[in-house]
């Protein structure tokens, strides 16, 4: 079984951080390839606190505020390439 190497509170702190970079990063950057980037990092992230939730480190309260700000980081990606497409 993995073993954290740090609390379950910073771990999720950390998670919830970097998401929240990525979204800001996502918003200000015109970049389609930086946008790409950046969602694919919030990606990774998401799979990983997908594991943590599978292995019960996570409850689905955590989860659900996790998969939220995910969500609307990818809705936030589809958008911003719709507008790079149609400029």
């Amino acid at each position: 079984m993995l073993r954290l190497p740090m609390r379950k509170g910073k771990i999720l702190k950390d998670i919830l951080k970097f998401l929240n970079i990525y979204q800001n990063s996502i918003i200000q950057s015109d970049n389609e390839t930086a946008n790409i980037e950046h969602y694919l990092r919030a990606k990774g992230l998401m799979d990983l606190a997908r594991y943590y939730g599978r292995t019960g480190v996570f409850d689905k309260d955590v989860m659900a505020t996790i998969d939220g700000v995910f969500k609307d980081i990818e809705n936030l990606t589809i958008l911003r390439i719709r507008d790079d497409l149609n400029n």
